[in-house]
């Protein structure tokens, strides 16, 4: 059973790095929109750029 689950992580290394990927990278561009505060005509980019970013801009 032991083998069964390790063979399933194993072969599906890839998905899992790519999930951890994608999640780094939105964080990352959730912080980013915060910080730099990004505005375009008034209306704030980081809602289109992150939907993460609304949360970390609610808690700041």
């Amino acid at each position: 059973m032991f083998k069964l689950i390790v063979n399933f992580l194993f072969e599906k290394r890839w998905a899992f790095a790519a999930i951890l990927i994608g999640t780094a990278t939105g964080f990352l561009s959730a912080v980013i929109c915060v910080m730099a505060n990004l505005v375009i005509f008034g209306f704030n980019i980081m809602f289109i750029v992150s939907p993460l970013s609304l949360v970390l801009w609610k808690l700041s």
